[in-house]
């Protein structure tokens, strides 16, 4: 309903949905709520896209996961506020907002994702077996990476976000790692000097 519009991209409710407008009915039916969703993005695929290459990928940048516990926990333990939520968690709109556009270089997993696919296609017929066989393994790791990331999107919207996608992360580095190898490995051996033809060292000869 319209007066559940004020509700949208809130994904977190510690003190349950009484009041919530339609709470209700998407409780009664979850796969109806969900199959409606996607007729939305089918009938806006731009807004999709955007929503995959654009926030899903940005949140590879949060693979650190900084608001989850670093150590096992103890009896000694804190446990946080209940209610407590911050950007990577993607619980509230404007808090995911904030986060996003405090990324330094948001645009990096999208370009990095499109370096190795690239690189992927260009030497499928050429460059050395070791430049293909790294070019190979950049365009699969990159190619998974979005897939992941577009399952994670698709999937769970952009709720708990930088952990739904932090294999995608990982990948990403796999991508940028192999991708950079395979430009050290065809990069021309040396500062650019030319071998001299046979029989000629340098020196005279008698």
């Amino acid at each position: 309903p319209a007066a559940a519009t004020p509700f949208a991209g809130r994904a977190y409710y510690p003190a349950g949905t009484d009041g919530v407008p339609g709470a209700a009915t998407i409780a009664a039916d979850p796969a109806r709520a969900r199959l409606a969703a996607y007729r939305v993005l089918l009938a806006h695929p731009l807004v999709a896209v955007k929503a995959v290459v654009g926030t899903g990928m940005t949140a590879t940048l949060g693979a650190g996961l900084t608001y989850l516990p670093s150590a096992p926990l103890t009896p000694a333990s804190v446990a946080p506020a209940l209610g407590t939520t911050v950007g990577e968690q993607g619980a509230y709109r404007d808090q995911l907002l904030g986060w996003l556009d405090g990324l330094a270089v948001p645009w990096l997993p999208a370009s990095v994702a499109a370096v190795g696919l690239a690189l992927g296609l260009l030497t499928i017929r050429r460059g050395s077996p070791a430049v293909r066989a790294l070019s190979r393994i950049a365009a699969l790791a990159a190619v998974t990476a979005v897939a992941l990331v577009a399952a994670a999107v698709l999937g769970d919207g952009f709720f708990e976000i930088a952990k739904h996608v932090w294999l995608a992360a990982y990948l990403l580095e796999v991508t940028a790692a192999a991708a950079l190898l395979a430009g050290i490995v065809a990069a021309p051996h040396g500062s650019g000097a030319t071998k001299p033809p046979r029989g000629e060292s340098g020196t005279s000869t008698r």
